[in-house]
């Protein structure tokens, strides 16, 4: 059995409220810590601390059900991240409570060692928004869970595909904006696909193209930054967002902007050069 199948094999027997084959897959030294807003935060310790973390939250709720959702990480790794699902009903209030729980899962000598749960503190989010203005952190379950859905996307479209992609977006964009007379501070040749940085013509202020693109079309590109601000915005073609529909989109936008501020673009030509840059 490798430490995947015993990490499953563990939430398998919690399920089952088999709490003896739980305790058997805990190493002595094993430690978790759950977030100090909630009624039983802190950390516990070693199988007594396990034993009395669970009383709290047994504590805490009645009818308490969890359920391994994924496990992500090598079958043969001594890390895991699990995500599962917890409900209850509060024993105070008589409300349910139903959430998902990213969890850290790390194994020494095939025995869990160490749990470290993410899941939103809303204590946190109340020290900052009160009179003290204590800062505040977002958890990261949110973004660990997009980067697994994020990978899964790249290895299915495949590498080579993905890299080709984004160089037909690129120059799609690029070739319509050398007819909306829009010229490029970096030359092709030197410009990654994925960002494309761009001169405004005399007579655009920056602000006020940049303002009309988000308040008018919903799209927001970035300013310059240092001794190029407000010479120059920045377009980023990168991930799902690398395809024709949404440079064509831009594209659009970015001439009506010009028009916006009195200089003449040929939207027209500007689209048909990106169809054709892009093989369409």
């Amino acid at each position: 059995m490798n430490n995947k199948q015993r990490l499953q094999a563990l939430f398998d027997a919690f399920v089952a409220g088999d709490m003896a084959a739980v305790d058997a897959g805990l190493h002595p030294d094993f430690e978790i810590t759950e977030a100090p807003g909630l009624p039983y935060g802190g950390t516990y310790k070693g199988l007594d601390g396990w034993h009395r973390l669970v009383a709290n939250i047994m504590g805490t709720y009645d009818d308490v059900a969890t359920a391994p959702i994924e496990i992500i990480g090598e079958p043969d790794g001594d890390r895991f991240a699990a995500l599962h699902s917890l409900k209850g009903r509060s024993k105070k209030t008589g409300r349910s409570v139903a959430l998902q729980v990213f969890e850290l899962w790390v194994f020494k000598d095939r025995k869990v060692i160490q749990v470290v749960p993410f899941y939103f503190d809303t204590r946190l989010l109340t020290g900052y928004f009160g009179p003290d203005r204590a800062y505040h952190y977002t958890a990261p379950i949110s973004m660990l869970y997009a980067l697994a859905a994020a990978l899964d996307e790249v290895f299915d479209e495949g590498m080579a595909a993905r890299a080709q992609r984004h160089r037909t977006a690129a120059a799609a964009l690029r070739a319509g904006l050398a007819v909306l007379g829009l010229e490029p501070l970096v030359p092709v040749a030197h410009a990654t696909p994925m960002l494309t940085t761009i001169r405004y013509p005399a007579g655009v202020e920056d602000r006020t193209f940049r303002t009309h693109l988000r308040q008018c079309h919903r799209i927001e590109v970035g300013g310059g930054l240092g001794t190029l601000a407000g010479k120059v915005f920045r377009v980023g073609l990168m991930g799902h967002g690398a395809r024709l529909e949404n440079v064509l989109r831009a594209l659009a936008a970015f001439g009506d902007a010009l028009a916006v501020a009195g200089v003449r673009a040929d939207l027209a030509g500007a689209l048909a050069a990106a169809r054709a840059a892009a093989g369409g």
